[in-house]
């Protein structure tokens, strides 16, 4: 037996990985499974291919990279009726701008205060459709603070029927 296999750390290191992985897919799963009937009920029928499919990918680095593209396209278009014509795309282009410049040194901690102060707005926009707005800044900001709570609030949105007063959508 090698030695770092006898070694019990080894063991615990590996229960925390495997833990981790559960952790994200669950999270996973409940985000997707929000993405897709929110998308679904704004008219975007072919979501659940794109979303699904781009989260079982997620198991290679480019997976991870694609799938974090197609979530935040969709995200975008949701929020279309606040951010006008080719929202997919422009939310899209600021989640790869943000990743860009997180991987460069001395742009770090304003690449991840830019991105949650625009991801809490669009968070915001889209809360805001199928909750009352003081539910949906309270939601936003935990959005952004607690991000693995995202997806549990998305869940919590997304069979409710979206309010009256955001009737201002860009068709």
């Amino acid at each position: 037996m090698n030695e770092l296999q006898s070694n019990p750390v080894f063991y615990v290191l590996l229960i925390m990985l495997f833990i981790c992985f559960l952790l994200f897919m669950g999270v996973g799963v409940f985000a997707n499974i929000a993405m897709v009937n929110l998308a679904k009920k704004d008219g975007y029928q072919h979501a659940g291919k794109w979303i699904w499919g781009s989260f079982i990918s997620c198991i290679t680095i480019v997976g991870i990279v694609f799938y974090a593209f197609v979530f935040s396209y969709y995200m975008g278009e949701l929020v279309r009726y606040k951010v006008g014509e080719h929202s997919g795309w422009k939310i899209l282009g600021v989640a790869a701008i943000g990743g860009v410049l997180a991987n460069i040194p001395f742009l770090q901690f304003v690449s991840i205060i830019g991105s949650s102060v625009i991801f809490g707005f669009i968070y915001y926009w889209l809360f805001k459709r199928y909750v009352e707005e003081r539910d949906a800044v309270i939601y936003a900001v935990v959005s952004c603070i607690i991000p693995f709570a995202a997806p549990f609030l998305l869940f919590s949105i997304r069979n409710k029927e979206e309010l009256p007063n955001q009737q201002e959508k860009i068709d």
